[in-house]
């Protein structure tokens, strides 16, 4: 039998696609440094859903990811 444990809050996603968002607005990133942020975010994102990270700490990284990005 398995067991499915929700690791995300309402505001951990919210996080989550205000990163996502960033990563798409920036206006400065070269399209190596976009796709390295996209797949941070996937990090951040798999290891929520690993159990490795808890919603809190999503969120601060999420927020972290978004405020190093130039949005216009």
């Amino acid at each position: 039998m398995t067991t499915v444990t929700r690791r995300w809050t309402r505001t951990a996603l919210l996080a989550r696609l205000r990163a996502s968002d960033a990563i798409d607005r920036d206006t400065l990133l070269t399209p190596r440094e976009r796709a390295e942020c996209r797949v941070e975010l996937f990090r951040i994102a798999s290891d929520v859903d690993a159990g490795r990270l808890d919603s809190v700490e999503a969120e601060e990284r999420f927020s972290r990811l978004s405020g190093l990005l130039l949005v216009a």
